[in-house]
């Protein structure tokens, strides 16, 4: 009785490696400029189509030896794209990709296909690799080549099924009998001469993961421009490697995604550059609320210290000091509110506050905070005024502040980190009380 030899032939790390190059690949392409779609898995393993809607047909092969003319991922290939060529898809160009070199034996001869020209040896290559392949692939060619199998075993009997090199003689160096369009493909869209000119080969004599890691490097990098030159950017902000890293994995999730339902609902769906688009404004708008409700925070924190400081000497105990407290916990409350809206956005935080360079300046904002909170107090305090007189409005940063009845501060020409500090200026000048209360504003 044979005994089981506990092997399981369930391993298939090259096809996901294979599998993965090619959606890698996809998002490096769908990051070109002039380019409107990318597909994978759809008439080929990565389809580009460029703004004229003219189509790049690309096959990626890993492998860990040199292909040659014979290997079969070659033939396989050729067989394909010339099989499924059709002048009304506008392909433009095709490419066969792999990771490793060419046979040395071979090399010559991908190099002079890649210069377009067509000679004997090329035409002789496509059109038996076509025969090989049509004679197991198409229906009709199989069956006149099993025809031929009859018909040899009555005088060469093999052991074993087949007569391919057989044929392969007949057709090409034999009497006639045995025509090649009989055996073979013929598609009249392209003539050799013009499928030779659109196909070519690139070997790129690359380690499997070095290629994987430059495809996608080179990836991050485009992805880290078109940030910048993002409409909402109007900073042009830098995007840190985190962040490359973030919209990388989204565009991979769009691709695998999209795979899934092409799979489930038997269509060709790709993915448009306009998706890749909104993964660069969704991290932007993400990350600027992150960033926004951190310096919100800070800024938070920061008044509270700040408060103990400037509240220090008052005595709640005095009837006046009570008051004063009342008004500046009253300000401070409206302008917090005014600050972070019902909706959850910080109405002048991107274009003022995200203007910090460093940590302390976060301080400064939030020292200028408390003292503007604590000006509006003193006025409220001494005017007696209550809040609902006091307005703020908000247009890039606080640039109006109107008391009913008393001031109206405009600075809608000041847009700078100081601004602050020339509405305290204004503030002392308009408001005679003011200047005894803050002498070096």
């Amino acid at each position: 009785m044979a005994k089981p030899d506990r092997k399981r032939d369930t391993n298939v790390p090259s096809t996901i490696a294979g599998f993965y190059l090619q959606i890698i690949l996809a998002c490096y392409e769908i990051c070109r400029d002039d380019i409107r779609e990318v597909g994978v898995e759809t008439d080929a393993d990565v389809v580009v189509i460029d703004n004229g809607g003219e189509k790049a047909y690309i096959e990626t092969k890993l492998h860990a030896k040199e292909l040659g003319r014979s290997s079969e991922d070659v033939k396989k290939t050729i067989y394909n794209f010339y099989n499924g060529y059709a002048r009304s898809d506008k392909i433009k160009s095709m490419y066969f990709v792999t990771n490793v070199k060419a046979q040395d034996s071979d090399k010559a001869f991908f190099d002079a296909w890649n210069t377009g020209k067509q000679d004997a040896d090329e035409k002789r290559f496509i059109k038996e690799v076509i025969l090989r392949k049509s004679i197991v692939a198409h229906a009709e060619c199989k069956s006149y080549y099993e025809q031929f199998c009859t018909e040899m075993k009555k005088t060469k009997p093999k052991d074993k099924d087949g007569y391919v090199d057989e044929l392969v003689q007949e057709v090409f160096d034999g009497t006639g009998c045995y025509p090649y369009e009989r055996f073979a493909v013929e598609n009249d869209e392209c003539t050799y001469l013009e499928f030779i000119q659109k196909l070519q080969f690139r070997f790129l004599d690359k380690d499997k993961k070095d290629l994987l890691e430059e495809i996608e490097r080179r990836t991050k990098d485009k992805i880290r421009a078109d940030y910048k030159l993002l409409k909402e950017n109007a900073a042009h902000q830098d995007l840190t490697d985190h962040g490359a890293d973030d919209v990388f994995c989204m565009l991979v999730k769009i691709f695998f995604d999209r795979i899934v339902e092409n799979s489930q609902n038997k269509t060709e769906q790709i993915v448009s550059v306009e998706e890749y688009q909104d993964c660069l404004r969704l991290y932007y708008n993400n990350r600027r609320v992150s960033e926004e409700m951190f310096i919100f925070k800070q800024c938070l924190e920061d008044l509270s210290f700040d408060e103990e400081v400037t509240l220090y000497d008052l005595d709640l105990g005095r009837v006046e000091d009570e008051a004063y407290f009342k008004c500046y916990s009253t300000v401070k409350d409206m302008f917090i509110k005014k600050l972070y809206n019902e909706k959850g956005k910080l109405d002048f935080m991107y274009p003022y506050l995200l203007q910090v360079e460093r940590k302390d300046q976060i301080r400064e904002i939030s020292l200028a905070m408390t003292e503007l909170i604590r000006m509006l107090a003193v006025i409220l305090y001494r005017e007696k005024l209550s809040v609902d007189k006091v307005e703020l409005f908000f247009s890039k940063c606080l640039n109006n502040i109107h008391i009913v009845g008393k001031i109206l501060c405009c600075h809608k020409h000041v847009y700078g980190k100081t601004n602050f500090k020339d509405i305290f200026r204004k503030l002392v000048d308009e408001i005679p009380i003011l200047s005894e209360e803050f002498p070096d504003a």
